[in-house]
């Protein structure tokens, strides 16, 4: 599999400054960082957020250091081109990785990957 161009999520809500807003598990985000610990995105790599016009919200929050900010909304009636106000995080933030979320998602796995290609560099 190649690099990954672009990657499509949705959110309860979403800030017109691209903030993503759940349910406060960060499952994305840490896909996100998963996949570009694999080089299978960066910065470049554009996120789609889908949602319903009524989860649009113009508040304005900044983002946490591991939040995966959006680069278009895409509603039933629209799509928004979000001016880039904020920079994609890359790698996993270690205090956001609880005993559920290690035991829920394969991050042994990520790390035997990783020393594999290591091995073969």
């Amino acid at each position: 599999m190649g690099a990954l161009n672009l990657v499509i999520t949705e959110a309860a809500a979403v800030t017109r400054n691209g903030i993503r807003l759940g349910k406060g598990h960060g499952y994305f985000d840490i896909e996100w960082g998963i996949f570009t610990a694999l080089n299978l995105v960066d910065v470049t790599s554009k996120v789609i957020t889908v949602v319903h016009d009524c989860q649009i919200t113009d508040e304005d929050f900044r983002p946490s250091s591991f939040d995966t900010v959006t680069d278009y909304i895409v509603t039933p009636t629209q799509t928004i081109l979000v001016e880039p106000k904020y920079q994609k995080p890359s790698g996993i933030a270690p205090d956001s990785l609880t005993k559920d979320l290690v035991d829920a998602i394969p991050l042994r796995e990520l790390a035997r990957i990783q020393s594999q290609d290591a091995s073969a560099r």
